[in-house]
């Protein structure tokens, strides 16, 4: 499974961009907001969610990796393929979990092609998951937690630890001097 690409976009269409990456062209899905961002010719990085289907093999791609976290989510609800999920993308993703936390079907039922019925289902089946995420966000901004950069964050991600395993470990920390002594401390540790 693909899960980051690198390299310079060939050329843009109404909902994906051609990454050329070592002579090797691969067509990328991407959130509207994002794909309008972008120039052609230019070199980008993104986070990718790979699906995989009988006759197809589709990626799409994001900008960070809570994104692509939050895509695979929505579409782990019944009724939402990756094309409908990337609809969401048009609204923050902070208004979508507010919505889902405070069970606001007309906000989740204003994204193209979902209707009230499948808002009623996203409500049912996320509101556990997007309330242990917004636990964890809370907690990260924690006085506790103020010794943990972004920089020790994503050292841990480039060797392949979820953001939200990192963050909730290193609440039990002390105190670093640079980043390596805090990944050393985490690999030793965990």
């Amino acid at each position: 499974m693909i899960g980051y690409l690198s390299g310079t976009i060939q050329n843009k269409t109404k909902d994906s961009i051609l990454l050329n990456i070592g002579q090797i062209g691969y067509f990328v899905f991407l959130p509207f907001d994002l794909l309008n961002s972008l120039l052609e010719g230019k070199k980008y990085s993104f986070y990718i969610f790979t699906v995989v289907r009988e006759q197809e093999i589709s990626l799409y791609g994001f900008n960070s990796i809570e994104d692509r976290s939050f895509f695979e989510l929505l579409t782990s609800v019944s009724g939402i393929g990756p094309k409908s999920a990337l609809e969401f993308f048009a609204l923050s993703i902070s208004n979508i979990k507010k919505a889902i936390l405070e069970k606001d079907i007309e906000v989740l039922s204003s994204v193209k092609g979902i209707g009230k019925k499948t808002a009623e289902r996203i409500i049912v089946e996320l509101k556990n998951k997007v309330e242990i995420m917004a636990d964890l966000e809370i907690n990260t901004s924690d006085k506790s937690m103020s010794n943990l950069s972004e920089d020790i964050i994503m050292a841990l991600e480039g060797l392949g630890f979820e953001k939200n395993y990192v963050v909730k470990f290193f609440k039990k920390s002390e105190n670093f001097q640079s980043t390596e002594e805090a990944v050393m401390w985490f690999l030793q540790n965990q």
